[in-house]
């Protein structure tokens, strides 16, 4: 209270009732999504790449078009619009560029190896068998000697008439089973078949 008994002016300020708290709230949230969309489509280290202000500003298009299955058909698009490098994210960038792989992921001398993005691979559980993909940099290191071999120009040269023999037949049973059914369930020849294995799958 003021000395002539008032309040002073910055409590007019405060919220008295449960509706205008509810509109203070509101403003204040409206404000930094705002603030929060502003910062990353002009302000962000990534704002100079091309690619849809909406889609850099917030997530909200990519995760739609993701949920809705449309997302690489929409990427694809989008890089014919902007180019090879296309923002698709506040956070994530697209390439077309075969080079890009080897800029990003490649092994470059005394550079230490990209951590994995946690979204997309969750944490390794206790127990669990540590594969290639999710190992940490020491057992990645080893299983990429025991496993390069196989992936050398020489030895995919080799392997180059099988995988063309089991990719026509893949197509060729694939596409009796549309004329049978009209739809295939894709998961059920999601198989390693002769290179897992040593056999084929059928």
């Amino acid at each position: 209270m003021t000395v002539d008994g008032s309040a002073p002016p910055n409590l007019h300020l405060l919220p008295s009732t449960p509706l205008q708290f509810l509109a203070y709230a509101l403003t204040a949230t409206i404000l930094w999504i705002t603030c929060w969309g502003i910062y990353h489509a002009y302000l962000h280290p990534l704002s100079h790449i091309p690619g849809p202000k909406l889609w850099a500003a917030y997530r909200v298009p990519y995760v739609y078009y993701n949920v809705t299955g449309q997302l690489p058909f929409k990427v694809t698009a989008l890089h014919a619009k902007y180019g090879p490098v296309v923002r698709i994210a506040p956070d994530q960038v697209a390439f077309t560029d075969a080079e890009a792989w080897n800029d990003i992921q490649g092994l470059q001398p005394g550079r230490i190896q990209n951590q994995k993005d946690v979204f997309a691979y969750s944490p390794h559980q206790p127990g669990w068998e540590e594969g290639i993909i999710m190992a940490d940099d020491a057992v990645h290191a080893r299983l990429r000697r025991m496993y390069g071999v196989a992936f050398t120009p020489k030895a995919l040269e080799e392997q180059a008439g099988m995988l063309k023999k089991y990719a026509d037949l893949l197509i060729t049973q694939l596409k009796l089973k549309v004329k049978e059914s009209g739809v295939v369930d894709l998961s059920a020849w999601c198989m390693c078949g002769y290179l897992g294995r040593g056999r084929s799958a059928g």
